[in-house]
């Protein structure tokens, strides 16, 4: 038997461009990867939006260049 996922959801307003990120705090499976590929991703997707999923043992973080320096 697999564990039912707690999951929270905000609104959002996602824009062209946006890049979202979906972070779960459990190790997740393939099934449960493919689930969240099929429900989630195709909407971000059609307003334009790239998306990353990460699991509990994966953190994402972006530095910003300094404008001017190489």
């Amino acid at each position: 038997m697999t564990e039912a996922i707690e999951y929270q959801i905000a609104k959002l307003s996602p824009k062209k461009g946006d890049m979202i990120v979906i972070k779960v705090d459990a190790l997740l499976t393939r099934d449960q990867l493919h689930r969240i590929a099929e429900q989630y991703i195709p909407y971000f997707e059609e307003v334009g939006c790239k998306v990353v999923v990460l699991g509990r043992e994966v953190e994402l973080q972006v530095v910003e260049a300094v404008q001017g320096e190489t």
